[in-house]
């Protein structure tokens, strides 16, 4: 006895693959051009969210660390004043003590700058040497600084050039150094 095996039924050639993970074959679009394929399409989409990433990234990044680096400087300049002044009220009420002399409250506001790594201050007195003073005249210590020397920018771009100072003014008084 013979066996007949049956026909296998037809398949049709547009569902003919030749592996499970190939890509489908290109359809033609109406105008006779291939249309890209999903994955195709997939790789077109990242490509221009990179570039459009990538544009971003060359617009936007200058602009914060123009931002940034602003920042820091205006923050520097802002903190040295702060300085700058506590020094000066600090020494003026030195000055204002007897016996105390230009160049001691000169050293003290170097010493006192030197903490907060500030250097190359110059100290003046525009009415005059503190110790010349009567009792009851105003003494005033000026402190100042140009922001190039204390800036932690190697070229400041805002405060550029800009001399920062701070002056108090007291009465002289007798007694000792507070």
């Amino acid at each position: 006895m013979t066996a007949t095996l049956a026909p296998e039924p037809a398949r049709a050639k547009s569902a003919k693959r030749s592996s499970p993970l190939a890509p489908p074959a290109p359809a033609l679009s109406s105008d006779g051009l291939q249309a890209a394929s999903p994955i195709c399409r997939r790789r077109l989409w990242r490509s221009q969210r990179g570039r459009i990433a990538v544009f971003a990234l060359t617009v936007v990044l200058p602009v914060f660390l123009l931002l940034g680096l602003g920042g820091m400087e205006i923050e520097r300049a802002v903190a040295v004043q702060h300085q700058l002044a506590d020094a000066s009220r600090a020494a003026a009420r030195r000055a204002t003590v007897d016996g105390a002399s230009a160049a001691e409250v000169i050293a003290f506001v170097n010493d006192f700058l030197a903490k907060s790594s500030i250097h190359g201050a110059k100290v003046s007195f525009p009415q005059g040497n503190p110790d010349a003073a009567s009792f009851g005249a105003p003494v005033e210590v000026d402190v100042a600084v140009p922001f190039g020397q204390v800036s932690w920018l190697p070229a400041p771009m805002y405060v550029q050039g800009q001399m920062l100072h701070a002056a108090t003014v007291m009465r002289r008084r007798a007694g000792q150094h507070p």
